[in-house]
């Protein structure tokens, strides 16, 4: 049967009455989380700062504690330099650690395994690093090794080579991979032509030799780039005179600054749709830009997303902090008739959390989480230096790390929510989905207008690249008015009934065909309601309402000049609106039974269908296929039976149809329910 968005919904109400309880039932319940233990006092240490005398300037975090030394050189603006070839600096970073110009590279491996470094660099969207760590005992021939690779790198042609055809082989099996596929696809959209929209593609790595990078590191690594961090056993004098030793020759300015670049605005949701011919799941990404990494709002936006992402459950939420500006994603995978409503909750809780102060007790708990997490984050020199690092580069103060903990504890639900209000856009959205379009292009059109691209980005006519399933041309005035009586059984007993009418209207001018269904299972009700013209088989109007002891829900639409329309209404007595573009060919989700019936059905035979769905707003897609031909036995008799197997919303069912037609449905059963539906009487057809 059909669409069983609001059965499912239905069924979870009173599967839990019915079946017995479980050993974890059994249990005790508390009625409170435990309260969280007091939080205990950091105490971040002080920070030095110093200008070097070759042009860099110097942060050290004395920790004489630790008999260990972190070095952090950040070389600002690095993966943004060259706004044509961004592969630039990731290239560059991994080839420091191929060889110097004293060194080879079985000679840099031997020196830090000898001294017991640990040595590493790497890219980011807005700097560079190379990290350093050592025991205080050796630091100064660690210094000697750091300084050749940031100053004196070889970039040798034999290992460029097959570097290069590692980071290629990285960007096809990207290509192949959905997350990556969406991640990529949003920052394109996000960011336009800034810089932080590209990456490391395969067409601008291959064009990269060692000449190009080697013009690329002495533009770019240079004194007046760099920040120097150290961390540990050592005081902020000694480290300068051990710094200034081993790096005065290095020479340089910082150049001229990137020009910014303004990034695209929005007045709705866009939907940029990656068509993935035949794939079995949807990758989900929703995002948008945020405010510069100086902004003061964005230790209250790191909370809200942590709210945020407690409330997705089944999608992530993360903010991610850029110089110039960050941006907010959320991101799930689920089967494709999922995506709409992944989508869809995505939005509505962003919106929620813009309009609605957050419980105390809820902030409170993600104010203590963040609190101590942040305590285990400072607790090395490394971790500490990664800190004052990154607090520099952003803009504010690094010594404002040490007031972390207390900022956030600070917060109240009026703060938060006002900064979300202020920052998160679920109206100027970008979504953008990954997998098969021809399944999942209907469902999108309710967020705003639907692009299809390649997984590069490229634009894509779907009516190209799918064939459209062809039409069922149904004519349902040849029914007959009738009723029939299903028996509603779990785990074999009976514990309700669901009866079905159909009623054709046949005054002069008029057409249409209505079909009821109403499910009663002890104080629990659902009835569900469509009417559609019986020749075209156009779909009118639908309803449901679902009503048990606790409240009512209920939902209806309209179907007029293209488009959907309608309501739901919440056990608050909430009334949300909704409007959605139709498909064309779309049914209401009660048609798919008459669907069926009218259907030329045959082993083998498969249907592919949109449906409207009432109870969400959205328009999904239903396949079925025919599995086999044989006998069934229901309460009201043996028949000779199709067993159809279909997938919709509501996941996958297995009917029994009768071969006579029209094909009535005599047996239902959707996978991971005990819940079975078995006809027990026909009045009519």
């Amino acid at each position: 049967m059909m669409g069983w968005a609001a059965r499912r919904r239905f069924v979870a109400l009173f599967l839990g009455l019915l079946l017995p309880p479980g050993p974890q039932r059994q249990v005790q319940a508390q009625d409170s989380p435990p309260p969280a233990l007091p939080g205990s006092t950091v105490a971040f240490p002080p920070l030095a700062s110093r200008a070097l005398g070759f042009g860099s300037d110097l942060i050290v975090v004395e920790r004489g504690d630790v008999p260990f030394v972190t070095v952090i050189v950040a070389v600002r603006g690095v993966s943004a330099t060259n706004a044509e070839a961004p592969g630039e600096a990731a290239v560059v970073a991994r080839m420091l650690m191929t060889g110097t110009t004293t060194r080879s590279a079985e000679e840099l491996a031997g020196a830090v395994d000898f001294l017991g470094v640990t040595l590493r660099a790497s890219a980011g969207p807005d700097w560079s690093t190379v990290t350093l760590g050592v025991a205080r005992e050796n630091l100064d021939g660690a210094l000697e090794i750091l300084a050749d690779v940031v100053i004196r790198p070889s970039f040798r042609p034999e290992a460029l080579s097959p570097l290069l055809a590692e980071v290629r082989a990285g960007v096809e099996a990207g290509l192949m991979h959905p997350a990556t596929v969406a991640t990529r696809a949003l920052l394109r959209e996000v960011y336009g032509e800034h810089r932080y929209a590209r990456g490391a593609g395969e067409e601008r790595v291959a064009s990269l030799d060692s000449v190009s990078l080697r013009a690329y590191h002495e533009a770019n690594y240079v004194p007046g780039n760099a920040t120097f961090v150290v961390a540990g056993d050592v005081s902020a004098d000694d480290v300068v005179g051990r710094l200034e030793e081993h790096f005065g020759d290095w020479a340089g300015d910082g150049g001229a600054a990137t020009p910014s670049v303004a990034l695209p605005e929005r007045t709705q949701n866009d939907v940029i749709l990656v068509h993935l011919p035949g794939a079995a799941r949807a990758t989900v990404r929703v995002g948008h830009a945020l405010v510069a990494g100086d902004h003061p709002d964005w230790t209250a936006l790191t909370v809200a997303n942590h709210v945020l992402h407690e409330r997705l459950v089944r999608a992530s939420s993360a903010v991610n902090r850029r110089i110039e500006a960050g941006h907010y994603v959320a991101g799930a995978e689920m089967r494709p008739e999922g995506a709409g409503s992944a989508v869809a909750l995505i939005l509505d809780e962003m919106e929620r959390l813009g309009r609605e102060e957050v419980p105390p007790g809820e902030l409170s708990e993600i104010k203590g989480f963040l609190a101590g997490a942040f305590a285990l984050q400072v607790e090395t020199p490394q971790q500490i230096a990664t800190q004052v690092m990154s607090a520099r580069l952003f803009g504010p103060s690094a010594d404002g790390l040490g007031r972390y903990r207390e900022a956030v504890l600070s917060l109240d639900p009026t703060t938060v929510r006002e900064v979300t209000s202020r920052h998160l856009k679920p109206h100027q959205a970008v979504v953008v989905v990954v997998g098969d379009a021809s399944v999942l292009r209907a469902p999108l059109t309710r967020f705003g207008p639907v692009s299809v691209v390649d997984a590069e980005g490229l634009p894509l006519d779907l009516a190209d690249l799918v064939a459209e399933p062809p039409a069922l041309d149904l004519d349902a005035s040849g029914l007959a008015d009738g009723s029939w009586v299903y028996g509603v059984t779990v785990e074999g007993e009976r514990v309700g009934e669901m009866v079905r009418t159909l009623a054709l209207a046949r005054p002069e001018g008029s057409d249409s065909v209505t079909l009821t269904s109403t499910m009663v299972i002890g104080s629990q009700t659902l009835r569900q309601e469509v009417t559609f013209r019986a020749a075209s088989f156009a779909p009118l109007a639908g309803s449901f309402s679902l009503t048990a002891p606790g409240g009512e829900i209920g939902a209806r639409a309209t179907v007029d000049d293209g488009r959907v329309h309608g309501s739901r209404t919440f056990p608050d007595g909430r009334v949300e609106e909704f409007q959605v573009a139709d498909t064309p060919g779309a049914v209401m989700a009660e048609m798919l039974e008459v669907v069926l019936w009218l259907s030329d059905l045959s082993h083998g035979r498969e249907i592919e269908i949109p449906v409207i769905q009432v109870e969400s707003g959205t328009i999904t897609t239903m396949r079925a296929k025919v599995l086999d031909v044989g006998p069934v036995d229901v309460p009201a008799g043996r028949f000779e039976a199709y067993r159809i197997e279909m997938n919709s919303e509501a996941g996958l069912q297995i009917l029994h149809a009768r071969v006579e037609a029209p094909h009535i449905l005599l047996r239902l059963e959707t996978r991971g329910q005990p819940l079975v539906l078995e006809l027990e009487f026909i009045s009519g057809s």
